[in-house]
């Protein structure tokens, strides 16, 4: 790993890990609402760097309520691609998922449509989504700068997931809009420490998502002392540090 010109450390938000459900689960239940919410978040804090948008239908081949496509499930279908094109269709364990590319101007449509969609009985919620997946740089909500220091470049290329391809410098972002809405959110702050600043920039982020950043998951991840690797350690969540009474901080 090159870090001849690293920076000395990074903020990382998992939100959340696989252990802790995987993603946020947002409490409103109007697909509608929820893309209001988050489409501020998106126009005010991300700079797009990759996104993807979709629409997916999701049912069981076994031992599930999808076992035959169920005529609400078939009416789903044509109406999905006669609104938005082809499909692409994939399986995931006893599941299989069809899914629609579409375009970001398309996406309030495809949650209207969503909302008009008879579910089969006895569905979960999330049976159908509208889906943005994004990797993307922070901005600043105020000014609409993107914040300095962001990139893979700036920190060596370090993919400090494990092989899930989450490189320090890049946040991600995968959203499912439905009954059942959940976001997973991995920010990569520019922060080299946990101070004043950083909780500023995170209660704005706070502000404008609908579900709560969890007080845990917050890591600091620093460049070793020779430059060639960086290593993290948990750290205070900036929105504690900021609810901490004055007298507290000083």
């Amino acid at each position: 790993m090159d870090t001849g010109s690293s920076r000395r450390a990074i903020i990382v938000y998992d939100g959340l890990p696989v252990a802790s459900g995987g993603a946020h689960h947002i409490r409103e239940r109007d697909p509608r609402k929820v893309w209001t919410s988050m489409s501020r978040f998106i126009d005010l804090c991300v700079e797009p760097v990759a996104v993807a948008h979709r629409v997916t239908l999701c049912w069981e081949r076994k031992r599930g309520v999808f076992d035959r496509r169920p005529l609400e499930v078939r009416r789903t279908q044509k109406s999905a691609s006669s609104m938005f094109g082809a499909s692409a269709s994939s399986n995931i364990g006893l599941g299989d998922v069809e899914s629609w590319g579409i375009e970001a101007e398309a996406v309030p449509s495809a949650v209207d449509w969503l909302r008009d969609q008879a579910p089969p009985s006895g569905a979960r919620g999330d049976w159908l989504n509208v889906e943005v997946d994004a990797r993307f740089m922070l901005k600043d909500p105020e000014s609409g700068a993107v914040l300095p220091f962001q990139g893979s470049e700036h920190y060596g290329e370090h993919d400090w997931s494990g092989g899930w391809g989450e490189i320090l410098g890049l946040s991600r972002m995968r959203l499912r809009v439905s009954e059942r809405s959940t976001c997973a959110l991995v920010l990569s702050l520019p922060f080299e420490d946990a101070g004043l600043d950083l909780g500023s920039y995170v209660a704005s982020l706070q502000h404008l998502v609908p579900f709560r950043l969890s007080d845990k998951h917050w890591n600091r991840w620093q460049l070793n002392k020779s430059g060639t690797r960086y290593y993290s350690r948990k750290i205070e969540s900036p929105l504690a540090a900021c609810r901490r009474p004055t007298s507290a901080l000083t």
